[in-house]
């Protein structure tokens, strides 16, 4: 339905921009899931560009270490602890699991968490 003093062009834009918007707004809000099952010694994933909403999930399936590697200048909170600016979180406990959800373009913080993550 056009727009009132919006001419067909524009209008169609429009639609094209919200239907973008909303493509976005559902990708921000998915959970990657990540899991170490197929792991035969350390496995190191690192967090993506920072986009505020964004979410990521690591477990630790078998008895190897877990390593999610913040980009530089990127801090990842686990409660009160803080790894160092493009440092990481870690775990080798079997069943432990977290999920980090960016706040902005340098912080991502545990937004749940089983087991024990240390941050480095």
């Amino acid at each position: 339905m056009p727009v009132v003093g919006v001419s067909t062009f524009n209008a169609a834009y429009v639609d094209e921009v919200n239907a973008n918007f909303a493509a976005l707004a559902a990708a921000i809000n998915q959970t990657q899931s990540y899991d170490n099952s197929a792991a035969t010694g350390t496995t190191v994933y690192t967090l993506p560009p920072g986009v505020a909403g964004l979410r990521n999930g690591y477990a630790v399936i078998v008895a190897y270490q877990v390593d999610v590697q913040a980009p530089t200048n990127v801090t990842i909170y686990v409660g009160e602890l803080a790894s160092s600016a493009g440092g990481k979180v870690s775990s080798s406990a079997v069943g432990s699991s977290i999920v980090l959800r960016c706040i902005s373009s340098t912080i991502w913080v545990a937004e749940a968490i089983t087991g024990s993550w240390t941050p480095s």
